[in-house]
């Protein structure tokens, strides 16, 4: 937690990026908000993650879910 706490202003600037981007109707359904949730996981993954660039397993990444507490 404390790794990604350092990433903070960058990580809001992503998602707030992301979220300027989606239409309402685009993440009003289920799939759309899964869809939504795993494209800011991949993006704050890519900014936490100061691995050497190889590939990691499942499972492995900083940030392995992103979780809606209201919407």
């Amino acid at each position: 937690a404390d790794q990604v706490k350092i990433y903070t202003p960058r990580l809001r600037h992503e998602i707030m990026d992301i979220l300027a981007s989606k239409k309402a109707s685009e993440i009003s359904t289920r799939d759309g908000k899964k869809a939504l949730a795993e494209e800011l996981r991949t993006a704050a993954n890519g900014i936490v993650d100061t691995s050497s660039g190889k590939a990691k397993k499942p499972g492995t990444e900083p940030i392995q879910a992103v979780l809606f507490t209201s919407f």
